[in-house]
């Protein structure tokens, strides 16, 4: 890779460590004390709060979900549930919450980017967490869990922290997509901001982009 993008990305996100409100807030907690079953049960998961999700253009977008960090010695786990409408049910495909992590102040090299559906592709109701894009890198070192009852949708990602951080790195910056398809037209929402991305073809295509950190030194 061009060195120069990591010099103008830590240009740009450098100041992003100095600004404690850019932080998000977490739980810390051993091991043991997440099982990474979807049900959001353990005390930790009281970190879940609403976030701002926008839309292009910056339009807010209010029908998304809450989600919260939950840091312990091997895994970095997020949490998030997302309450239907009762006119909507959830179904195969319907839902969609892309999360990527990243180091960028540190080893930009073990990005990682997961899709992860309430059920999964042969409507199995334990969900899937899948890479499932053929540009990012290919890995396994995750657990998933995933519930629906109905009203709800609840789910844990847990990635290993060794494999999005390396040796010294302290600040994990994340960024999500939430696909909504339970409406006419799909409904695609960004957290923590939109950025401006391109097709192929030239044409614009609005993205996710990093604004907020975990600092994953809190608590130790």
């Amino acid at each position: 890779m061009d060195q120069s993008i990591y010099r103008q990305v830590r240009e740009r996100y450098g100041p992003l460590v100095m600004e404690p409100e850019l932080r998000e807030q977490t739980a810390t907690v051993p091991d043991e004390a997440i099982v990474t079953d979807g049900a959001l049960e353990e005390e930790a998961w009281a970190v879940i709060a609403p976030h701002a999700f926008l839309v292009d253009r910056g339009q807010p977008e209010s029908d998304v979900p809450d989600f919260g960090f939950v840091l312990s010695p091997t895994y970095i786990t997020i949490g998030t549930r997302y309450h239907v409408e009762p006119s909507r049910s959830i179904s195969s495909g319907s839902l969609i919450l892309k999360v990527k992590l990243c180091s960028l102040l540190g080893d930009m090299e073990r990005e990682a980017t997961l899709y992860c559906k309430p059920y999964s592709r042969t409507g199995n109701p334990a969900g899937e967490a899948t890479v499932d894009c053929k540009f990012c890198r290919p890995f396994s070192d995750f657990q998933y869990g995933s519930r629906v009852d109905g009203s709800a949708w609840t789910m844990e990602l847990s990635i290993a922290r060794d494999s999005v951080l390396g040796a010294g790195d302290r600040y994990l910056f994340y960024k999500l997509q939430f696909t909504n398809r339970l409406y006419p037209e799909a409904r695609i929402s960004f957290c923590p901001s939109v950025a401006d991305g391109f097709r192929k073809d030239g044409s614009r295509l609005p993205m996710a982009d990093f604004g907020r950190y975990i600092d994953v030194a809190c608590g130790d």
